[in-house]
């Protein structure tokens, strides 16, 4: 489930409909929660801001940031927590979940508030451990 699932979620539990004027991504997961629906609810889920994008499909993630111009590719199944980037093992899978981001990123409207600043933020640890040289990061926008 993603966090835009709210939005569809309060609405069918109140009984409103969704607008229909524009494309909702979300999901009503009442079912979900009542037991009335199994499995999941998305078969991929899409975030990005700024120079950060994302793209989980089939239990596999891609994160790319620009900058550095550099993308991570993870088998979750495998590794739930993105220690083993198979971006280069794997270029089958780097270009299938590319071509869904490139997809989903054309369907997109651009943002209506342009970001004003982007800063690297470091993948592995918080802010309570020093940053190294051998460190990787991407790039947040706000």
């Amino acid at each position: 489930m993603h966090h835009f699932d709210m939005y569809a979620t309060a609405a069918a539990a109140a009984g409103a409909p969704l607008p229909n004027d524009r494309k909702i991504d979300g999901v009503d997961l009442v079912p979900y929660a009542t037991g009335e629906a199994e499995g999941l609810p998305h078969r991929a889920l899409f975030w990005r801001s700024g120079a950060s994008r994302s793209a989980l499909v089939d239990g596999w993630k891609l994160n790319v940031s620009e900058p550095p111009g550099r993308a991570w590719l993870f088998d979750l199944e495998a590794d739930p927590t993105e220690q083993r980037d198979l971006s280069a093992e794997r270029p089958d899978k780097l270009a299938e979940l590319t071509a869904a981001l490139a997809v989903h990123d054309a369907e997109q409207a651009p943002p209506a508030w342009p970001s004003q600043i982007s800063f690297p933020i470091n993948i592995d640890k918080d802010l309570s451990r020093p940053d190294a040289p051998d460190d990787e990061f991407i790039y947040w926008s706000n």
